[in-house]
């Protein structure tokens, strides 16, 4: 029996959100659905981070580690924008500035304090 790594996991891990994003994508094939779009965008984000997790070492380590946090950010706050228009009263609801600025806030902070610290992942840097 083969060993799984934890890449294995990961990639599992990316599948299945990428799966969840694709069934929900069916189910309201065709219908004009804001909350329902936006969840299938966080559960792509969510998989693309997972990929570029299981894959920065092919990736240039200036970009993967920001790339995968400013994802992960934008995916959970795309989920949040797709509950909050769920409710009866926001369905028209738009997509607060918020939700794009703070992953690309992460990005540049993110890489600000890695340039600092000579191209180096600290533990500070992962504290944000």
């Amino acid at each position: 029996m083969q060993q799984f790594t934890i890449q294995t996991l990961f990639i599992l891990y990316s599948a299945i959100s990428f799966s969840a994003g694709a069934l929900i994508a069916a189910l309201f094939w065709k219908k004009n659905d804001g909350s329902a779009r936006l969840w299938i965008f966080g559960c792509v984000a969510t998989s693309t981070a997972t990929i570029v997790t299981v894959f920065r070492a092919e990736i240039p380590l200036f970009f993967s580690y920001s790339m995968m946090v400013s994802l992960e950010t934008i995916s959970v706050l795309l989920f949040a924008e797709s509950l909050k228009r769920l409710s009866a009263h926001e369905s028209n609801y738009r997509i607060s500035w918020f939700t794009p600025a703070l992953p690309v806030i992460l990005f540049v902070i993110v890489e600000f304090e890695r340039h600092l610290n000579n191209g180096q992942i600290t533990p500070l840097i992962t504290a944000i």
